[in-house]
């Protein structure tokens, strides 16, 4: 919750108290500290669900490690254990790479249409000598539970699969670069709850503990675009800068490949 929590202090220094309390000090008035407030009214119901829905978590998983629920010679049912996922939930499963160790085992050349994929099959080819099957046909199954169709009953492979996944609910995987592009997007989230949920009363003349209105009203109504800039910013910006700024997929992938090449 570091990340979450350092978003939402974020917020209490860029936004003035007063106009806060404005908006928050109903919610707040049993003591809880603005940046709870903050967390639990917006950052978690809208926030994180928005960051979900326009860009998934692309994540590297050794299926060696996952557990064998069933196999065929047509198919083969696996179970990705929760401490492979990091507090997350799988999304949709993308591929299944098989790379043998040795040449007890080999397979067709794959074409993959993907240049990445494409280039790391033929350097693995040329230092091992040996090929590398993919499997695209995969489902979720279960709650961590992924069906791979046309895979059958292989020894003596590497296996490394590619999940689309969520964001954990801590996002402490969340680069350092952008943890302020994070900031940025609960600030305009918060912006938008601030000015949807207290303009109309403002407008009847509402006073909160004694606070003139008319010297935080400028500030609310200055938030009127606050909730298409942060649509804006949540499906365009976002998805951008994460991809970017993720370095989990790579770091994962080469990682595995000098284990599995050592």
């Amino acid at each position: 919750m570091r990340v979450i929590n350092e978003a939402a202090n974020d917020v209490t220094y860029t936004i003035p108290p007063t106009t806060l309390n404005v908006a928050f000090g109903e919610k707040n008035r049993y003591g809880i500290n603005m940046e709870k407030t903050i967390r639990d009214t917006v950052i978690i119901p809208r926030v994180m669900r928005g960051i979900n829905a326009v860009a998934t978590d692309i994540l590297e998983i050794n299926f060696n490690k996952c557990e064998i629920l069933e196999r065929s010679i047509n198919y083969m049912v696996f179970k990705v254990p929760d401490n492979l996922l990091g507090g997350r939930y799988i999304i949709e499963p993308v591929s299944l790479r098989i790379s043998p160790r040795s040449s007890d085992v080999r397979y067709d050349d794959t074409n993959t249409g993907n240049a990445f994929d494409d280039s790391v099959d033929r350097l693995h080819r040329e230092v091992t000598g040996l090929d590398v099957k993919i499997y695209t046909s995969m489902k979720i199954s279960g709650s961590n539970v992924i069906t791979v169709d046309g895979f059958g009953l292989y020894k003596n492979a590497f296996m490394n699969g590619v999940l689309k996944v969520s964001a954990s609910v801590s996002l402490d995987e969340l680069s350092p670069t952008i943890k302020p592009t994070f900031n940025k997007l609960v600030k305009l989230a918060v912006q938008s709850y601030i000015y949807n949920f207290t303009i109309e009363s403002l407008d009847r003349g509402f006073i909160e503990n004694g606070y003139e209105v008319p010297a935080v009203k400028n500030i609310i109504e200055g938030y009127s675009s606050a909730e298409e800039d942060y649509m804006e910013f949540l499906t365009t910006k976002w998805p951008a800068l994460k991809r970017s700024s993720d370095e989990t997929f790579m770091d994962a992938y080469i990682g595995d490949m000098v284990t599995y090449l050592s």
